[in-house]
């Protein structure tokens, strides 16, 4: 794998590392929070050779950057595995059975990422071997989950979208994160499976519904990966009158990927660095 020449990794401290673990595949980049110009991002699907976890270590061990001490170290779990425990609710030593109530199929190693700014803690699961091997080898990593990120970046970012009730759709591998807000408060947040062409119409209507939100005055946003997904666009504007794409503007340079591309928990990561 080649890096941009303007990655020096001799001065890996400069550097923040990024990783999205995703379902049957890695993404990473490398950017540098002093200097916009300096991004690279690799996404990669794995083949069906190693079990996930070999293939996770055969990457790491392939390319031994990975290894090096950056300035930040971040893992996010990209999966529709996850659970939200309001803080008066939460007690660390019950996470397993949080956990285990809302969500099948227990991966074994429950994390908690706590949101100070809406109070509340976002449990999500990862294997136990892969969990101890990314923390032994990597430089102090930080695990997050890309459902954490977007309640994070939604419940403070004022200048991103209108005060009020929003509905936001972010498609990404083959995924759909619905989250919904008021005036910067979490409503619900849900990450559906797409498997069919008409599964986006279906989830989003549905939580509309339920949340009773208006078609006249509320906002709905879609971003991500929408370019197969245009008809779905088409028609919420056809039934939800302020419909429209979500664009957050970072100062990072993308000179070799497009920037649609760029994950949306990836992009929040870009646009908080710039606000510090």
């Amino acid at each position: 794998m080649f890096l941009p020449e303007n990655i020096d990794l001799s001065s890996s401290e400069k550097y923040n590392l990024s990783i999205r673990l995703l379902p049957g595949g890695f993404s990473f980049a490398l950017y540098c929070p002093s200097d916009p110009e300096v991004f690279f991002y690799k996404e990669t699907t794995f083949r069906d050779h190693f079990s996930y976890n070999e293939s996770i270590k055969k990457l790491i061990f392939d390319y031994n950057f990975f290894t090096l001490p950056f300035h930040h170290t971040r893992i996010t779990i990209v999966s529709p595995k996850y659970t939200i425990v309001p803080d008066h609710f939460f007690d660390a030593e019950q996470s397993d059975k949080f956990f285990d109530f809302n969500v099948k199929d227990n991966e074994g190693k429950i994390i908690s990422d706590e949101i100070a700014e809406i109070k509340c803690h976002v449990l999500f699961d990862i294997g136990p071997e892969l969990y101890y091997f990314l923390s032994r080898n990597l430089c102090n990593p930080v695990f997050t989950h890309h459902a954490a990120t977007l309640i994070r970046f939604f419940s403070t970012s004022t200048d991103v979208v209108e005060d009020g009730k929003y509905c936001l759709a972010n498609f990404h591998n083959r995924m759909l994160d619905v989250c919904c807000f008021h005036k910067q408060q979490l409503l619900s947040i849900n990450t559906f499976p797409i498997e069919h062409s008409s599964d986006p119409l279906y989830y989003l209507f549905g939580v509309w519904e339920k949340l009773s939100l208006d078609q006249s005055n509320d906002m709905f946003y879609a971003c991500g990966d929408i370019s197969m997904h245009m008809e779905v666009l088409d028609t919420l504007k056809k039934h939800i009158r302020n419909t429209s794409k979500l664009d957050i503007q970072t100062n990072t340079i993308f000179r070799e990927v497009n920037r649609e591309q760029i994950p949306l928990d990836l992009m929040t990561e870009l646009y908080a660095n710039n606000k510090r």
